[in-house]
């Protein structure tokens, strides 16, 4: 029998791992080898959740637009960098806090459930993404900044593929001095 915490072998009816001492499960192999087999699914339902989340979060920023202060300027620059280069982990810290929160309970949710790093798996799936849609290469032209109070800002900007340009209007909220998408205006 193994161990299902570290995988070791043990002899059949140990009460603890002889490796990690964790308690042992009496379960045949079988039904073992059964409840690992049966993750596949939700492997697959909890990527296809996160890359519909993520890709729902970057279809929110096609929808708004931005132009004048450094930070605003420098938020979106980091933005289009991070989509660029299929940076997952990057897009999702252009964004505020709460969204932040959002994303990264659910990658690690699904991480630590089925023991792989899901947001290496976004970044790959994000950049095939981007190559069979042809919404790659993405310039951020900032047209419009209208600060509505210190802490918030509505940017107007073009977001340029090449062949495709979408004018959109995104919300940024100034956080710890630092300014982050949060949301289509």
């Amino acid at each position: 029998m193994y161990c299902e915490r570290c995988g070791s072998p043990n002899v059949d009816g140990s009460v603890f791992c002889a490796a990690c001492g964790s308690p042992m499960n009496q379960q045949p192999i079988q039904q073992v080898v059964e409840k690992r087999k049966n993750k596949w699914p939700l492997l697959i339902v909890s990527i296809v959740l996160l890359v519909s989340l993520i890709a729902g979060m970057v279809f929110v920023v096609f929808s708004i637009t931005a132009n004048g202060d450094q930070g605003v300027k420098e938020c979106l620059s980091n933005f289009e960098t991070c989509y660029n280069n299929s940076d997952i982990d990057g897009l999702i810290e252009c964004f505020n806090d709460d969204t932040q929160d959002v994303v990264n309970a659910a990658v690690g949710l699904s991480s630590e459930f089925f023991g792989v790093d899901t947001s290496k798996i976004l970044s790959i799936v994000l950049g095939f993404g981007t190559e069979i849609s042809g919404y790659k290469n993405l310039n951020i032209e900032v047209e419009n900044i209208t600060k509505e109070t210190k802490t918030s800002a509505i940017a107007d900007t073009t977001f340029d593929f090449g062949d495709k340009q979408f004018e959109i209007s995104l919300s940024l909220t100034k956080e710890n001095g630092k300014w982050y998408i949060s949301g289509l205006k």
